[in-house]
């Protein structure tokens, strides 16, 4: 097994073909490119691509990260992500938030995650 499958298992506790896509949102150039979700359409473009609502998770100031919602795992699970990429990993002063959100596709509205979703 490849070092980087080891550590994606590890990671996530599944296999790559298992796993979520996840899109990384930024700018060009990677810098302070958090905003664009705020003025721009991208979200709704990758909500169309994807014909899925998004989850997004807050990388830094530089980006987010997005996960189909269909394909998201437990809301306590995504906030731990986020918050220990924010203490561990990610510089203090490019901590974006703590927080989980969710793209609804069919009314364009970026809220914060307060409850796992209903996938029933």
């Amino acid at each position: 097994m490849k070092k980087a499958e080891k550590e994606y298992i590890k990671l996530f506790g599944i296999t790559q073909g298992e796993a979520p896509r996840v899109y990384v949102i930024s700018n060009e150039c990677r810098i302070q490119g958090s905003a664009v979700v705020f003025y721009t359409d991208v979200l709704k473009k990758l909500a169309d691509k994807t014909a899925s609502d998004l989850i997004l998770l807050p990388s830094s100031v530089h980006e987010w990260l997005a996960i189909q919602a269909d394909q998201a795992g437990p809301l306590d699970e995504l906030k731990s992500m986020v918050y220990d990429a924010n203490r561990f990993v990610v510089r203090e002063c490019e901590v974006l938030s703590d927080s989980v959100y969710y793209y609804s596709r069919k009314n364009d509205v970026i809220e914060i995650m307060e409850q796992d979703l209903d996938k029933g």
